[in-house]
């Protein structure tokens, strides 16, 4: 079964910066460390995360990120026959940046694993600058190949394939009005 998503929109944001413009750039060094919770319903959700980005030079930037849940719980229903639900999943990403004169193309790859999911995502993007960075012109694509299977039965196994296009304009219309026109389709494919 094939089913295709497309998504269109118009959309305008406040820009609260005093610069009209500006040239691309790699992203800033950061590292950020995370521990989300949340707690309601009889489920418990929480884990992990982190960050790291950094410069490699003045045209290259590279980043690895680590992001976990652990999932503990149970419905009413599941709390009457005693069988409570734990599950985690990992993640990891890892994506590169390369600034060339106007352009920033980006590589990523991230990968999930859960005991009944496996993911594994390649994406690549291109944001373009035109008319001294007044105007961004970006393109994208991603690929996802997933695994699913049953924690209650070793043969079974599907598989399901997503693939997604995207296409983006957005130009500085004013020091604080920034126009955005986006496209986006999806298509997934199997189980």
């Amino acid at each position: 079964m094939v089913q295709v998503v497309v998504l269109f929109a118009i959309g305008t944001a406040a820009v609260f910066t005093s610069r009209l413009a500006s040239a691309a750039a790699l992203p800033e060094n950061r590292s950020d460390v995370m521990y989300h919770y949340y707690s309601g319903g009889g489920t418990t959700v929480d884990g992990p995360a982190l960050l790291v980005r950094t410069n490699v030079g003045d045209k290259t930037s590279v980043q690895a990120s680590y992001y976990a849940d652990s999932v503990s719980g149970a419905s009413i229903d599941v709390v009457t026959t005693a069988s409570p639900y734990k599950d985690k999943r990992n993640e990891y990403g890892l994506s590169a940046d390369y600034l060339y004169r106007d352009s920033l193309m980006t590589v990523s790859y991230t990968t999930s694993k859960e005991s009944d999911y496996l993911a594994d995502t390649y994406s690549f993007n291109v944001a373009q600058d035109l008319l001294g960075g007044l105007t961004t012109l970006n393109l994208g694509y991603s690929s996802g190949h997933d695994i699913v299977l049953r924690n209650t039965d070793a043969s079974f196994m599907r598989t399901v394939d997503r693939y997604q296009y995207r296409l983006g304009l957005s130009q500085v219309l004013t020091k604080t009005l920034i126009m955005s026109l986006n496209y986006e389709a999806v298509v997934d494919d199997g189980y």
